[in-house]
């Protein structure tokens, strides 16, 4: 009998350390500032936490553990019931991270796409990813019950918009974009802002429409997941305009003017000075994307629009000189520039 209590209170003991291990990990994966991280480590987790899991619970359905435990419910072992709480302990632990990663593993491909995919590729995949997070909150009690839902999904759902706002940062970088023609730059830019704006409105659209079926709401803190987003669509418009701007005059120093003028070495000199508009946005040495830079970005961009206004060499008389191709308006941007 002896040796059963020892063999008892080495697997108790076992588990214990398991549960608490488990336990420290996932408080450590879901402390508040620890938001950081993609959705795929989000599957990363829960894939790994579901192996040690799965090892531990394999062992202790084999047939010598179930036959000794058996044995030790007959001859009444001190301290089997206490036994039996850490037992079911690790198994409700085990079926949750096994039906977890099974839920998870239908997002995979999205993450991928997000983590990997061009900004057209990302916005195709929006619509089909939130589809996918909203049968996993009606399916998965494991998502949507009370103590999980604020937490898990909410977490989940973070990561997604950081993962959106990050990718998109990358692609706009603004040391680099306006080094690219005005067109593709303007098509990046406008690619980057419908990623932006879709997820919040599919969200909004996936939202409504589990209310409407019933279930469980989502109901998430909206500034986690759109605060930033929102900004960053609004810093793109702000983007496209000096886009749209060097547009207008690459076409106006163009083939268009060079025929209604022989100084083609002046040509080249303004348009020297039209790139060396953006000149300062490149240099610029924060990230323009975020909140707390606000202030310092309308600066430097107020400061673009009155250089476009107010060019150096001598003043435009009206704006509308960048935003027209007649001959009149070329032989007056020469005459003005030049």
């Amino acid at each position: 009998m002896t040796q059963l209590e020892a063999a008892l209170e080495q697997w108790k003991e076992i588990i214990s350390q398991q549960i608490d291990q488990e336990n420290r990990r996932m408080e450590q994966f879901y402390r508040k500032d620890a938001v950081g991280g993609s959705p795929i480590s989000f599957i990363a987790f829960w894939r790994d936490r579901n192996a040690v899991l799965s090892a531990l619970y394999e062992q202790l359905q084999m047939d010598y553990v179930k036959n000794l435990l058996v044995i030790m419910v007959k001859a009444r072992v001190n301290s089997m019931g206490h036994f039996q709480k850490k037992l079911q302990e690790i198994i409700a632990m085990y079926n949750d991270a096994r039906d977890t990663i099974r839920f998870l593993t239908t997002l995979e491909r999205h993450f991928k796409n997000l983590a990997n995919g061009k900004l057209s590729t990302i916005r195709e995949t929006i619509p089909p990813m939130l589809d996918s997070l909203q049968n996993i909150w009606v399916l998965s009690h494991h998502f949507n019950k009370d103590n999980n839902k604020d937490t898990r999904m909410g977490l989940l759902m973070q990561k997604i918009a950081q993962e959106i706002a990050d990718k998109v940062s990358r692609k706009i970088n603004i040391h680099q974009i306006f080094r690219r023609s005005p067109e593709q730059v303007m098509r990046t830019i406008n690619e980057g802002k419908a990623v932006l704006d879709l997820w919040q409105e599919a969200y909004q659209e996936t939202r409504e429409a589990i209310e409407k079926s019933g279930s469980e709401h989502w109901i998430f803190t909206p500034n986690t997941l759109f605060e930033k987003t929102r900004h960053m669509s609004e810093i793109c418009t702000e983007l496209h305009e000096i886009a749209l701007t060097l547009d207008h005059f690459g076409k106006l120093l163009g083939s268009e003017l060079k025929a209604v003028t022989d100084n083609n070495e002046k040509i080249e000199e303004v348009n020297r000075r039209v790139q060396n508009l953006v000149a300062p946005l490149e240099n610029l040495g924060y990230d323009i994307f975020h909140s707390q830079c606000h202030h310092h970005w309308e600066i430097a961009f107020q400061e673009f629009k009155e250089k476009v206004n107010k060019p150096t060499h001598k003043p435009i008389s009206h704006t509308s000189l960048i935003h027209s191709s007649s001959s009149r308006h070329i032989s007056l941007l020469i005459t003005i520039y030049v």
